[in-house]
């Protein structure tokens, strides 16, 4: 191999720079471009929480996610593609130094030169080294009419028709050169097909310090007095407020229980059914991102109700405030009274301890307030279990207010309906229980997907359960809970719609009596457009690429290896240049050069030498000639 210093070395090694600098550098790009934004496959930080195919993108290990602009990543694609065709050129001009070498080796041996190329075949051969694709077409379909049109077989041509060893293999470089850019446009273009924009879902973890969606008990609440005061926690518990004076009850926390009914933090609420079909309320996060999910400890409150069968009580046959006598054999529980006609009737059995309503549905005056003077003041915070019950039960008259023939006739075939009494509408008698837990729940988007309870303590079953006895604070509500239960097309979904509102009204207080700390774990989902890419895709055309690198480092190889200083003459007039200075220059062409322009004497100054120029002419026979001039 010869020195790297010769000036044709230096040459063969610009010119390979000027291929696989480019291409090397785009290929790096590319790559760098991919890698450097590739996202990883959607993956849960925290698999208690991790969200399902509906929120989260499925991602395939055929595929690159990457957050890089799909147009300016096809446009980066591109760049090798746009020069590789230009880049033939010079790898034919590479691999020349080759040919020269062919070239003079056969011209010297007296054995090879039948192999040297005819002039007509030199022409070609100047076409083929200049990357002349056209050449390359003629030769191709010259080759065909041989074979098919005129049926000749190379082996029987003469063999000054044959084309020259150089000529051949100068034909196969140019033809595996053309192949190699090919190869790169076509991975290109199969990039620009194969490339598309996609949402893409990443879950991030988040510090739970910066998100408190856990809940615990309010200090106002810890912290109101308990024995020894007439508004004794421990017995009113901590949703009410009863005056001494007057014994007026008021809601506690009225203002902040108001924001969550219908002000800015009305939102908070979830629901989660559990597996007896109990419906539970949970206290959860006001105006929390739909692209938040956590893992938090609350309060809930779950309802379950069933229904009474139709007749199952005796009715009286008075229509005005109709009296009704239930007994636990027909009905499940021992109960008389009267209808009130109301949308929406309640009695319970046994939320407090010491108090109760008199009568249903129609006496809410209240059984044991005479006594409480003696009793509220006394009870202690280790009492407060015994005096609210957890869970607590009731009974509920509730009006079928659905005007929809369809589910007129659905709810009247039922026998859980009871035919209209006064009022006018057909209505259902329901037994409810309500329980009031301490939960650790999941949630993710925005939907509660699992729940561990235990049954919370006194305070808190009487934080929820106080704001509807002894005085309905929520009874507008209520009445809205079976107004929503009038929606469902049967009875199955207005029992279920009627306990899955019941509970939610219940985390009112709970919500008004609890403050917020830090979640167990939170995460937080976050869409954004990325390219995605296939790996196929990428990697051809980095294969593409690499191969044409390849192709420029054998062929500088072979030249390197073929040159020296009378390969590099041979080389300088194995092109144009070379032809039209041996056509003009006569014996000054023959000279040793170190460049093209060396060829011609009009390089060498000379104050006396005359001004050539070149023309045409036309010839005695019907043709045209150069012309050398001297002006």
């Amino acid at each position: 191999m010869q020195s790297f210093r010769k000036p044709y070395a230096r040459k063969i090694l610009i010119a390979t720079s000027i291929i696989v600098v480019p291409m090397i550098a785009f290929t790096i790009a590319i790559i760098w471009a991919v890698f450097a934004k590739k996202l990883d496959r959607a993956t849960c930080p925290y698999p208690e929480i991790c969200p399902g195919p509906e929120l989260l993108n499925v991602t395939s290990n055929a595929n690159y996610y990457v957050d890089f602009d799909a147009g300016r990543l096809a446009f980066i694609s591109s760049l090798s593609a746009t020069i590789s065709f230009a880049l033939v050129s010079i790898l034919m001009m590479i691999y020349a130094y080759s040919a020269a070498s062919q070239l003079l080796r056969s011209s010297d041996d007296s054995d090879q030169r039948t192999a040297l190329p005819s002039p007509y075949q030199v022409s070609l051969l100047l076409r083929v080294l200049n990357a002349e694709i056209l050449a390359l077409g003629e030769l191709c379909w010259e080759k065909v009419k041989r074979v098919f049109w005129k049926r000749e077989k190379a082996e029987k041509l003469p063999s000054e028709e044959r084309s020259s060893y150089a000529l051949q293999r100068s034909i196969g470089i140019l033809a595996l050169c053309i192949t190699a850019s090919i190869l790169i446009q076509v991975a290109d273009t199969y990039f620009h097909i194969a490339i598309t924009s996609t949402p893409f879902v990443q879950v991030i973890s988040r510090d739970v310090a910066e998100h408190h969606y856990s809940r615990h008990l309010a200090p106002w609440c810890i912290n109101r007095p308990g024995a020894g005061v007439m508004n004794n926690k421990n017995f009113w518990s901590c949703s009410l407020n009863r005056a001494p004076e007057t014994g007026a009850f008021s809601l506690a926390n009225n203002s902040l229980v108001n924001d969550y009914v219908l002000g800015p933090m009305q939102d908070y609420h979830l629901n989660y059914t559990g597996e007896d079909g109990a419906q539970f309320g949970i206290v959860g996060v006001p105006q929390a991102p739909q692209e938040m999910d956590w893992k938090a400890t609350s309060f809930a409150v779950s309802t379950h109700c069933s229904a009474m069968p139709r007749y199952s009580c005796d009715l009286g046959e008075e229509l005005n405030m109709q009296t009704f006598n239930c007994t636990k054999d027909r009905s499940g529980v021992d109960l008389d009274g009267r209808l009130t006609g109301y949308t929406a009737q309640e009695y319970y059995f046994d939320v407090h301890k010491y108090l109760k309503h008199k009568a249903a549905f129609y006496d809410t005056d209240l059984v044991g307030i005479e006594h409480v003077n003696t009793t509220a003041y006394n009870i202690t915070d280790e009492g407060a279990d015994e005096i609210f019950a957890n869970p607590w039960h009731w009974i509920t008259v509730l009006s079928v207010t659905s005007d929809d023939e369809k589910r007129q006739k659905t709810f009247s075939e039922d026998n859980r309906v009871w035919p209209k009494y006064t009022g006018g509408l057909d209505h259902m008698w329901l037994l409810c229980n309500s329980t009031v837990w301490d939960v650790t729940y999941t949630v993710v988007g925005h939907t509660v997907t699992s729940l561990k309870k235990r049954k919370s303590n006194g305070t808190m079953a009487g934080i929820a359960s106080m704001s509807s006895f002894p005085i309905a604070f929520f009874g507008a509500e209520l009445s809205m809970a079976v107004v929503a239960a009038g929606t469902a097309n049967d009875p199955d979904g207005f029992i279920e719609t009627y306990a899955r509102e019941t509970s939610k009204i219940y985390t009112r207080m709970l919500a008004a009596m609890t403050v917020t700390q830090p979640a167990s774990l939170a995460q937080l989902r976050v869409s954004k457009i990325v390219t995605k890419l296939p790996v196929s895709a990428l990697w051809i055309l980095v294969v593409a690429n690499m191969s044409f690198v390849a192709l420029a480092f054998g062929l500088t190889i072979l030249a390197l290896m073929s040159a020296s200083e009378d390969v590099y003459q041979v080389h300088t007039r194995l092109s144009i240049t070379g032809l039209a200075a041996a056509l003009f220059e006569n014996s000054h062409a023959e000279k040793a050069v170190k460049s093209d322009s060396e060829l011609f004497e009009e390089s060498c100054p000379a104050k006396d030498r005359p001004l050539r120029k070149v023309g045409v002419r036309r010839t005695d026979t019907g043709g045209s000639s150069f012309h050398v001039m001297e002006v």
